[in-house]
C-alpha cells in the first residue's frame, strides 16, 4: 500500500514540473471513477464528460497547491465536485432569469426515459445531486465516512444522518416501485 502511495507522490511531482505522461497516468488511474462520480451529480453523461475535462484542467491550473504529504483523491473529488455545482448554480440562475426555458422536460417524457433504465438507475435517477453523490461515494466508490466528510467538507455526523436519510428514502421508493410491478401483474 505505502510503495502505491509512493509511486502516486512521484506522480504528482513529475506532474508539478509539467510531465504530461504522469498526468496521463493519473488521468488513468482516477478517470473511469471520476466520470461516475461527475454522473451521479449531474445524471448526465454529455455534461459529465465536460466536466471531466475542467476538473483535469483546473487540477493542472492548481496542480502547484496540492500538498504531498495529502491524498490526492478527496483533493481530485473535490475539485470535480466544486466544478460540477458550480456550473449546476449558474445553469439554475439562468432557468430562473429565463434563459433556458427549454430545459424542462414534459412528465410523459421523463415516464419514457424511466422506463429505458435499469432498476438501480432508475432508483439514483429519482434523487436529487446530493442524495446521488452521497450514495454514489458510499456505495459505489466505497468510501469510509472520513474521506467522505472531505470530499464533501461537511462535517462526519453529517455524513451519517444524510446517508441514513438517503437510504431511508431508497427504501421508501423500492416499496412503492414494487407495489406499482405488482399491481402490472395483477
Amino acid at each position: 500500500m505505502k510503495s502505491k502511495v509512493k509511486e502516486e507522490q512521484k506522480l504528482i511531482g513529475k506532474v508539478k514540473k509539467g510531465n504530461r505522461k504522469s498526468l496521463e497516468k493519473l488521468i488513468d488511474k482516477y478517470g473511469e471513477k471520476l466520470m461516475q462520480y461527475l454522473f451521479s451529480i449531474t445524471n448526465d453523461r454529455e455534461l459529465s464528460e465536460d466536466l471531466f475535462q475542467l476538473t483535469w484542467i483546473k487540477v493542472m491550473e492548481k496542480i502547484e497547491t496540492f500538498k504531498d504529504n495529502m491524498p490526492f483523491s478527496p483533493w481530485l473529488f473535490r475539485i470535480a465536485r466544486n466544478s460540477a455545482y458550480d456550473y449546476l448554480k449558474r445553469e439554475t440562475r439562468k432557468i430562473e432569469m429565463g434563459e433556458n426555458r427549454n430545459v424542462f422536460k414534459t412528465v410523459s417524457n421523463i415516464e419514457e426515459e424511466f422506463e429505458k433504465k435499469d432498476f438501480t438507475e432508475k432508483l439514483l435517477s429519482l434523487l436529487n445531486k446530493e442524495q446521488r453523490e452521497i450514495i454514489f461515494l458510499r456505495f459505489f466508490e466505497e468510501k469510509n465516512y472520513s474521506e467522505i466528510s472531505e470530499i464533501l467538507k461537511i462535517p462526519m455526523g453529517t455524513v451519517k444522518s444524510r446517508l441514513k436519510r438517503t437510504i431511508e428514502y431508497l427504501g421508501k421508493i423500492y416499496r412503492e416501485l414494487e407495489v406499482k410491478e405488482n399491481e402490472k401483474r395483477m
